[in-house]
């Protein structure tokens, strides 16, 4: 019995060793968290942000008055503009690819589709035209064919890009 009771404070002493070991972990714990947080703030939020912005100037770039205005140079013929419609939509989309890591995949879905309803357009605006006419022909069939359908698939893509980006604050 004697020895029980001698017992009884080392117990104690070695329960509150354990407790305070455990808290002493948790709090180390809820540290390196904060920690990986504040890094996040820091260096993957400027990323995405900077990736929304460039998304933005992408689907900015290649909706269709803008590209027309950036493309077209007088004397051009239809084939011409719409090889360099083409080549200058890759060439933008490509250049900004590495974006889809930092948005959602469904987002990324609809820039795709944005810039493939974008070529299918061009594509079937050209259909009608010979290709040595003059590239004001092409430009017309464009926005006509923009305005008729009501394609809006840039301006629709960017405001889902801005909920996305009202969603991360």
């Amino acid at each position: 019995m004697e020895i029980l009771l001698n017992m009884i404070p080392a117990l104690l002493i070695a329960a509150v060793s354990i407790l305070l070991t455990f808290w002493f972990f948790r709090n180390e714990d809820k540290k390196r968290k904060t920690e990986l947080m504040s890094n996040y703030s820091e260096v993957v939020l400027p990323l995405r942000l900077q990736a929304y912005e460039r998304i933005i100037m992408l689907l900015e770039r290649i909706s269709p008055a803008n590209l027309i205005v950036r493309v077209q140079i007088p004397g051009m013929n239809v084939a011409q503009l719409q090889t360099e419609l083409l080549s200058t939509i890759r060439q933008e989309f490509e250049h900004n690819i590495s974006q889809q890591m930092y948005v959602s995949s469904e987002l990324w879905r609809k820039v795709t589709e944005a810039k493939e309803n974008l070529v299918k357009l061009i594509n079937t605006s050209v259909i009608e035209l010979k290709p040595g006419s003059p590239s004001i022909e092409l430009i017309k069939e464009i926005l006509e064919s923009q305005f008729e359908n009501d394609v809006k698939s840039t301006s629709y893509c960017i405001e889902l890009v801005k909920k996305e980006l009202r969603q991360l604050f």
